[in-house]
């Protein structure tokens, strides 16, 4: 679960309960495998992923006790989550990559320097999709990837930087493409949730918003139109849950 509130996301701990009646433990075998065969997608995954996101939100406004409180939450939970990743087959490339962007954060925190830590921050969300299909998820990885993928765009704005803003909106588009087609099959059946009537097309607008932003080199509209996207992530999210 995310909440923005003024720019800012608010890490909840019900980010960490389950999404799905195949992730909950009731459904699950003596070995801790469900239905799918995966594993029960651990609670502290969950967590972490939670902290990241709060850690690349906190540095834009920016608030400097939240991302070190976020920081000193994530490098608790990833102390015992990192060995259990391990242990059901994460790559260990990229643990060390997580390692090595904590570190960097840390830094980035000590020094208050605004967009390396939201842009560190953001590179390791990037790589927790990756985790997350370890284990029975509903949700799909390229959603979550998508998310770090718009961040991206959005950190652009806020910093003007349009050149990179172009690269990082052909990277969106690529995982887009990927993604549509299985939001496109299951967003119909959602009845119970309006915006998913509307997403794919949503989604499909904010490239063409993205990309007159960036020619027009407006980097206020350049952001707006990136967090519109990551608004419409979370219902791509409750689309699959």
């Amino acid at each position: 679960m995310k909440l923005r509130i003024h720019g800012s996301l608010v890490a909840l701990a019900l980010c960490a309960c389950s999404t799905t009646s195949t992730n909950g433990a009731a459904d699950a075998g003596v070995d801790g495998a469900t239905a799918s065969g995966k594993k029960v997608t651990p609670t502290a995954l969950r967590s972490f992923e939670a902290n990241g996101e709060g850690m690349c939100e906190a540095p834009a406004t920016p608030d400097w006790l939240t991302s070190q409180m976020l920081l000193d939450q994530a490098n608790g939970t990833w102390a015992t989550l990192r060995p259990q990743l391990l242990g059901d087959g994460a790559r260990a490339t990229s643990l060390a990559q997580v390692d090595m962007l904590l570190a960097k954060y840390t830094t980035d925190v000590k020094q208050t320097i605004v967009r390396d830590a939201e842009t560190d921050a953001n590179t390791m969300n990037a790589l927790i999709p990756e985790f997350f299909e370890l284990y029975d998820f509903a949700v799909p990885s390229d959603a979550q990837r998508l998310d770090a993928a718009y961040r991206l765009v959005e950190i652009q704005g806020q910093h003007s930087d349009f050149v990179t803003a172009t690269t990082a909106l052909d990277k969106t588009k690529a995982i887009w493409a990927r993604l549509r087609p299985v939001v496109a099959a299951k967003a119909p059946s959602r009845t119970d949730i309006p915006a998913a009537m509307t997403v794919v097309a949503d989604v499909d607008a904010t490239f063409g918003n993205i990309e007159a932003a960036i020619t027009a080199k407006n980097a206020l509209d350049l952001k707006k139109a990136a967090t519109v996207g990551l608004d419409l992530v979370d219902v791509l999210e409750q689309t699959f849950q």
